[in-house]
């Protein structure tokens, strides 16, 4: 660009800036640059590009903005960063690893990485540069997470007294998962060719021990809704936006992201083998686009470095299943309120199952997840005050949240004695292994009857 004037102040645009300029010659161009916080609290500010205009065609704000979320989304699973020499720290590094594993959204997982990052790696070992990095620096830091926590009200990590006694140390399978962040970040260093290897792969023989121990523990699901329970729920979601998008992933075994990111297109009939099915093709989910802080659908077709592509599946469903009644009844509904309206366009956005007509865009998957919350909570209380119909909802409903759904339908189908294989790819898992591990344990029970009986009483009341 040509020597130009700076005309003004900078215009901030989510997460950078656009800095009008005046050239010599007396057109107008645009500076468009990123101002990157990382982890450790520091700030790092790189040009993009330059927008440059002429006295025939000015360039305009407009165009640079477009210009500027163009240029963020194209770098999908890129890191932002200029990488300037090989003396990155382990700040830095798991600054470039956060852009990247989690680029353009932002969910529980992210801030939960983060988090490890922030108050345990990088105060310890975060000034170091990681070709510095020995295994021994991994033992230090495995001393430093088992002998320190994060004090709320102190809003710091501190060290605990008596630290292998103390009731406040945190678990061995969050101890382990620290770990295993950093493991990952260097990993990722040396993909990028920052560092030749790894220089604490693989967990040493204790940590191996506690990681394997931890994850079988931590992985078992020791809590199963009940069919009873879940119309409890749902009966403080009636005539909510999501009273039937709960009533499906219980029946279905569907992910939040997944039922909210379901089209009409992908509900469909075919005849096989002679028999009539409906058929339900997970290949989308909903998601945040970070910079646009506008939510969209993403097809699951792996090319996004978040999507996984082993959770497409599609689900076989009978005529005769409730799930085709509920499915044709939001149908219905939709086609009702679209008259009343006078809404008769349908453009591929406004094909979706679960379509909010005030934004006419998806609805928000954390949306769901906290009213499903609030369900749990008021049908509590209902319980609490003794209220005729009630029924007692377990303190582990309200730490599982909307996934609970996911296992009822898991057990559900363990009751009827469907293998686990089948369940593996109902659900979507990516190895039958995962599926094992979660129910494998569970007691199927003996009261199939009752069962049937209660699940019946659940879909009765789900049309009323």
């Amino acid at each position: 660009m040509e020597k130009g004037i700076n005309m003004g102040r900078t215009k901030k645009i989510y997460p950078g800036y656009v800095e009008p300029r005046k050239n010599v010659d007396g057109s107008v161009s645009f500076r468009v640059f990123h101002e990157h916080k990382n982890i450790d609290g520091s700030r790092t500010k790189y040009t993009i590009s330059t927008i440059k205009g002429s006295l025939s065609k000015p360039a305009s704000i407009k165009d640079a903005k477009k210009m500027y979320y163009e240029h963020l989304e194209k770098c999908n699973g890129k890191t932002l960063i200029k990488e300037t020499d090989d003396k990155i720290t382990v700040a830095q590094l798991c600054t470039k690893y956060m852009d990247n594993k989690f680029f353009n959204e932002s969910t529980t997982t992210k801030a939960d990485v983060d988090r490890k990052f922030r108050l345990y790696i990088i105060p310890k070992l975060g000034n170091i540069k990681i070709s510095d990095l020995q295994r021994e620096h991994q033992n230090q830091l495995w001393d430093y997470v088992k002998t320190h926590k994060y004090d709320s009200k102190k809003q710091k990590v501190v060290k605990l007294e008596n630290h292998s006694d103390s009731p406040e140390k945190l678990e061995t399978s969050y101890l382990v998962k620290i770990v295993r962040e950093l493991n990952n970040a260097l990993n990722y260093g040396v993909k990028n060719k920052w560092i030749t290897k790894n220089p604490i792969k693989g967990f040493s023989d204790h940590i191996n021990d506690e990681a394997k121990l931890s994850d079988k523990k931590s992985r078992k699901i020791k809590f199963f809704l009940q069919p009873e329970q879940v119309k409890a729920i749902s009966d403080k979601l009636k005539n909510g936006p999501f009273e039937y998008a709960v009533i499906l992933m219980a029946l279905t075994g569907m992910r939040r992201n997944e039922v909210l990111g379901l089209k009409w297109k992908d509900f469909k009939k075919d005849t096989i083998r002679g028999n009539e099915m409906y058929f339900l093709d997970i290949f989308r989910q909903v998601y945040r686009c970070k910079y646009r802080k506008t939510l969209t659908t993403q097809e699951l077709d792996g090319s996004d470095h978040f999507v996984k592509q082993l959770s497409t599946r599609t689900i076989a469903i009978h005529p005769e299943d409730l799930t085709v009644k509920i499915l044709k009844k939001i149908k219905g509904n939709q086609h009702d309120y679209r008259i009343a309206k006078g809404i008769f366009s349908e453009p591929d956005q406004e094909d979706l199952v679960f379509l909010n007509f005030k934004t006419m865009k998806p609805y928000s998957p954390n949306s769901l997840y906290h009213d499903f919350k609030d369900a749990v909570v008021a049908a509590s209380e209902d319980f609490k005050k003794g209220l005729e119909g009630s029924v007692a909802i377990p303190q582990a409903a309200h730490k599982g949240g909307v996934h609970n759904l996911r296992h009822y339908h898991a057990s559900q189908l363990l009751r009827k004695g469907v293998d686990f294989k089948s369940i593996q790819k109902r659900l979507g898992h990516s190895t039958l292994a995962i599926t094992m591990d979660l129910y494998a344990d569970h007691d199927i029970g003996h009261d199939i009857e009752g069962a049937r009986k209660t699940a019946s009483d659940f879909a009765d009341y789900a049309l009323d």
